[in-house]
């Protein structure tokens, strides 16, 4: 098969499993469809990857921010368990690509951020358990980014002239115009908080909002254990460092392959990125490279340089 004719095939199989939330609106199900492929990929008309990145800044302003819809926050810092059972896999990595001469632009970075991690202050949002909460994900999760716009969509409609009048016969233009202006408008954001408070409050649309985190976040630990698995087939000893609100995330590495010559971070992903945050670190001692699954195996992918 050829690798376009692959490619092809992944997208096919893997929009056939996906779990959208757009599914279980009636109306707005069109506008939310066309929505969350531009915020999912930053493409589809002009002004496409700065809604994208709107739509990133303005989710992770109510991750971050002090907003009564995401839950408690705790501060990440020495002492605190989090903190440290992530700082100690941050040592492991640091150690392991130290002891193979492998990375040392990662390495050295890596050893960097445990000191500045000290007195950063991240914050991490936890459940009613004080366990890591999925809304960690909602700056980056385009499908329920979609379905939450869409409703506040809704909700604008009903209030300034028809503003999203027939909404489901908007084409894309219309939306990363007018989407656009909701996310650059200051005043929303106790809207979207409110919202997301009254979603999370209606058990039906709390399912659709959790079923959708935990699809995605089920997915990717099933892809890369498989990732895992096809590695240690291949002869290579494997660590791996995916983790909730892991600080490693920032480095992109998801794994380490070992063997006799050296180490080599890898990324693990259900489709083929366009250019993975971990290739920065590409280099005579870095040969990192990324796996995305296609069909029942892998294909494996680096930069030439």
């Amino acid at each position: 098969m050829k690798l376009l004719e692959i490619l092809k095939e992944s997208l096919i199989n893997e929009a056939e499993k996906r779990f959208d939330p757009c599914d279980k609106l009636g109306e707005g199900k069109s506008f939310c469809k066309k929505l969350q492929k531009i915020l999912s990929s930053g493409t589809g008309g002009k002004g496409s990857e700065k809604l994208k990145k709107d739509a990133i800044r303005v989710f992770g302003e109510l991750r971050n921010g002090d907003y009564i819809s995401m839950g408690d926050k705790v501060v990440l810092e020495p002492g605190n368990k989090m903190f440290e059972d992530r700082i100690e896999d941050m040592r492991v990595l640091s150690k392991i690509l130290k002891s193979k001469n492998s990375c040392k632009v990662i390495s050295s970075a890596v050893d960097q951020d445990i000191e500045k991690l000290q007195t950063k202050g991240l914050t991490m949002r936890v459940d009613d358990q004080q366990r890591y909460s999925l809304f960690n994900r909602l700056n980056t999760h385009s499908s329920n980014q979609a379905f939450i716009i869409t409703k506040l969509a809704q909700e604008i409609n009903k209030e300034k002239d028809f503003k999203f009048y027939r909404m489901d016969t908007f084409d894309n233009n219309q939306i990363i115009e007018e989407v656009g202006d909701m996310l650059r408008d200051p005043s929303n954001m106790n809207k979207f908080d409110d919202l997301i408070g009254r979603l999370m409050q209606d058990p039906e649309n709390q399912k659709t909002l959790m079923d959708a985190f935990n699809f995605t976040r089920s997915r990717g630990y099933e892809v890369e254990d498989q990732g895992w698995n096809k590695l240690k087939e291949m002869g290579y000893e494997v660590y791996p460092f995916s983790d909730d609100f892991g600080f490693i995330d920032y480095f992109g590495v998801d794994l380490v392959a070992v063997d006799e010559n050296g180490a080599y971070p890898v990324q693990v992903s259900s489709q083929m990125k366009s250019n993975p945050k971990l290739f920065q670190y590409h280099g005579d001692d870095c040969k990192v490279f990324a796996l995305y699954k296609s069909g029942g195996d892998f294909i494996k992918y680096y930069p030439l340089r």
